[in-house]
């Protein structure tokens, strides 16, 4: 994993960050932060090593996939084949048939 969260206030003030900015995008910042705020209210008086392991688990997944899906994103506006190659821009688009394949001017074919 490239960032080791060392506390949860860490992690907390990420996935606020990443509310923020997904909420402007789509317009709903407010709700977005609120979910980040409950989870972390709800809790927040956990002593269970466990338990805060797994919840900060699920706080990097979140984060991670979040992540993957703008590179994505990205590299397919770049015109890549994000499922394992890169593919030209125009193999992408559909080509015109060849003149050998048109219809001559009068409609009719030879």
């Amino acid at each position: 994993m490239a960032h080791q969260f060392r506390t949860p206030i860490q992690l907390y003030r990420d996935l606020l960050r990443l509310a923020k900015l997904v909420g402007k995008e789509k317009n709903n910042t407010e709700i977005l932060t609120g979910m980040v705020r409950s989870q972390f209210e709800k809790h927040a008086f956990e002593t269970n090593q466990t338990v805060i392991k797994e919840k900060m688990d699920e706080g990097i997944k979140v984060l991670t996939n979040y992540y993957l899906l703008r590179a994505n994103q990205m590299l397919d506006e770049q015109g890549y084949d994000t499922s394992g190659g890169v593919v030209a821009k125009e193999e992408k688009t559909k080509t015109k048939p060849s003149s050998k394949d048109s219809t001559p001017s009068n409609g009719k074919k030879e």
